[in-house]
């Protein structure tokens, strides 16, 4: 199986706001990996602002957030991970939201997705809950995976959870695209065209901006 991958430039509308204290803005996507497996990536936006600081050994400021996810379906726990984020270090009081990513093969279905934000340094902590659906990988046609706003994309031979196909990714998960904003870049893949269309076909896609 051929997988396309796309950074486009498009315009386009946001996804939506978790709006709470400490405040997280929280999205998911699915995609497939060549033998077409399933898997779902969690991204995290920590807005620095509502966090809670304190000075390191070395003088700067930091913030601890502990995150538990955790994956149900028929009130079995499937899949579980907790674990502590830490912030870059801040060497004045401007702080800036940072980002985290976690990704998890799953069969496909339908699961209760919860997941409870923590603050280390002062004890406050947020939770929340939703549906999360995994449809089966399609082969016998054409089919996209999710779509996802990113800031940006580098190319980076590192190796971490925001490199993906060559790809330093950064996600854009907040529902605001300022007036200084007249592009948004997307991420997505593209899946069977080498089989649908034939080797090395040509093809066009399409994009439009509704109301």
């Amino acid at each position: 199986m051929k997988i396309f991958k796309f950074l486009i430039i498009v315009f386009l509308l946001s996804p939506q706001l978790v709006n709470a204290k400490p405040q997280v803005y929280f999205d998911y996507k699915v995609y497939y990996t060549p033998n077409q497996k399933a898997y779902v990536e969690t991204l995290l936006q920590f807005s620095s602002g509502t966090l809670k600081y304190v000075s390191n050994e070395n003088g700067n400021l930091v913030s601890s957030i502990e995150v538990t996810q955790i994956f149900k379906m028929n009130d079995s726990i499937i899949a579980v991970d907790k674990y502590i984020v830490n912030s870059p270090e801040m060497i004045d009081s401007t702080v800036e939201d940072y980002f985290d990513i976690k990704r998890f093969q799953l069969e496909p279905g339908i699961y209760d997705f919860e997941i409870e934000i923590k603050d280390l340094n002062n004890n406050e902590s947020i939770s929340g809950q939703q549906a999360l659906e995994i449809k089966p990988y399609i082969g016998n046609e054409i089919d996209f995976s999710s779509l996802g706003f990113i800031q940006s994309a580098t190319k980076s031979t590192e190796q971490n959870s925001f490199v993906k196909n060559g790809y330093f990714i950064l996600p854009y998960l907040t529902n605001y695209f300022p007036p200084v904003n007249d592009k948004i870049a997307v991420y997505f893949e593209l899946y069977n065209t080498q089989d649908i269309l034939g080797e090395n076909e040509k093809f066009m896609l399409t994009f439009e901006i509704e109301d």
